[in-house]
């Protein structure tokens, strides 16, 4: 958010985890711009007054497309990019659990699209794409596994790592530990 603040009047973000706004806060005071605010907020409960944004963006988070609706300007455009049911799928596969383990690709996304065409969007529209990722050392898929739910308690079972290392020997290439990232977008238009 702060890349776009000399592009935008005024810049409002959320995130319903203290330690995120924490961490958004010292960013701010350090690059002094004076048009960004923080605040802590549930995307289902937004605390704005109706038609306040031109644009709504949200990344690999949960939103309402009701409350999206309420808040956003009439000819307003929202954009949200969400992660795909098939991300990291090959770590799921090894794992033989994980988020969205299991889950048709695609479901997601039309879920997501046919709540905002109920909530009142009239174009949207959805991309979505699938791209390789890559992991210099074991240590930095051992940190992703244990910040993010892509491999939900990851490191409680003691198997975990035994299941890793031989993730990393059968995924190792030139470029690094080879995963994927899918990926979907949703551009809607009030």
């Amino acid at each position: 958010m702060l890349a776009i603040a000399d592009a935008v009047h005024l810049a409002v973000g959320i995130d319903s985890a203290a330690g995120m706004i924490r961490t958004a806060q010292a960013n701010l005071l350090a690059s002094q711009a004076g048009n960004v605010r923080f605040l802590p907020m549930e995307a289902e409960r937004l605390e704005f007054p109706g038609g306040f944004f031109d644009v709504i963006s949200n990344r690999h988070c949960p939103f309402s497309a009701p409350e999206t609706a309420r808040v956003l300007k009439e000819g307003g455009v929202y954009l949200t990019q969400q992660v795909g049911e098939e991300d990291k799928y090959n770590l799921k596969m090894a794992f033989g659990r994980g988020q969205s383990y299991g889950i048709k690709g695609g479901t997601h996304r039309s879920r997501y699209t046919e709540e905002l065409q109920a909530a009142g969007f009239r174009e949207v529209r959805a991309f979505a794409y699938n791209a390789a990722a890559y992991y210099e050392t074991a240590e930095d898929l051992i940190f992703l596994l244990r910040h993010t739910p892509i491999i939900p308690h990851f490191g409680e079972n003691e198997a975990d790592f035994a299941i890793l290392e031989k993730f990393v020997q059968e995924n190792r290439t030139d470029q690094g530990i080879r995963t994927n990232e899918e990926r979907f977008m949703i551009i809607a238009r009030k």
